[in-house]
C-alpha cells in the first residue's frame, strides 16, 4: 500500500497530526488494504474511489483548538475505522449513521474512556439548531447503550436534560433502528430511510419559512 500525506500547511497542528498519523498506522491492528491511501488535513469526508482511499481530518473541528494528542488519536483512529465500515458496506450511508457505527465498534474494542472524553467535549460545544444535530447530540447515549452502562448513563441523562419535545418525538424512531444491527442489510437500509425522512422533512420546513 503505498501512503500519501498531503500537508497543505506546515503550521505546528498539522505537523503534530502528521506525527500522530504516522505512529497510528505503524501501530494498526487491521490490515488496511488498499492500493492506495492518502491522508488529508481539510475539508470533505473521508472516502474510498475503487481501491484507493482518502482520510480527511477536518481542520475546521472544533476539537482541534488545541493541540491534544488523545483528541488526535481518536480522530485519526475513528477516520481509519470509517474506511473499514465503508469497505465492508459498499453502499453509500449517511455520515451520521456511519458515525455511530464506527463508535459503537470502537467502544467494543475498549476505546471506550477515548470515545467518551471526545463525546463529552463535543457535547459541551454542540448547539442543536435543527433535527439533524439534535439526533447527533444523542448518538453517545444510543453508542454506549449495551456496551458501558456508565457512559450510557452519564450521557443519556445529559441528552434528556436538553429538552426538544418536537425533535423527540420525529426522532424516536430513528433511534430505535439506531440500536439494531446495522450490518444487517434490512435494518441498516430502513435506518437510512428514516434519517433520510426526518432530514429531508426538516430541510423542506426550514426552506419553507426563508
Amino acid at each position: 500500500m503505498r501512503i500519501v500525506k498531503k500537508l497543505y500547511h506546515k503550521d505546528k497542528r498539522t505537523l503534530f497530526l502528521s506525527k500522530v498519523f504516522n505512529e497510528i498506522i505503524a501501530k494498526t491492528e487491521f490490515q488496511l488494504n488498499f492500493e492506495y491511501l492518502e491522508f488529508y488535513i481539510g475539508h470533505g469526508k473521508t472516502s474510498i474511489l475503487d481501491n484507493a482511499a482518502k482520510i480527511i481530518i477536518n481542520s475546521n473541528s472544533p476539537l482541534l483548538n488545541d493541540i491534544d494528542k488523545r483528541i488526535a488519536k481518536v480522530l485519526i483512529t475513528f477516520e481509519l475505522y470509517r474506511l473499514i465500515l465503508q469497505k465492508v458496506l459498499q453502499v453509500n450511508v449517511p455520515r451520521l449513521i456511519e458515525d455511530m457505527i464506527v463508535g459503537k465498534r470502537l467502544v467494543s474494542r475498549g476505546y471506550s474512556d477515548d470515545i467518551a472524553y471526545i463525546f463529552y467535549i463535543l457535547m459541551m460545544k454542540q448547539k442543536i439548531t435543527g433535527i439533524k444535530s439534535f439526533v447527533q447530540f444523542n448518538l453517545p447515549w444510543i453508542i454506549f447503550k449495551g456496551e458501558d452502562n456508565f457512559y450510557y448513563d452519564l450521557f443519556y441523562q445529559y441528552a434528556k436534560y436538553h429538552k426538544y419535545p418536537g425533535y423527540e418525538l420525529k426522532a424516536r424512531n430513528l433511534f430505535e433502528a439506531l440500536q439494531q444491527d446495522l450490518f444487517n442489510t434490512k435494518n441498516l437500509k430502513e435506518c437510512i430511510n428514516l434519517y433520510e425522512e426526518i432530514t429531508n422533512a426538516g430541510n423542506q420546513v426550514q426552506v419553507a419559512y426563508q
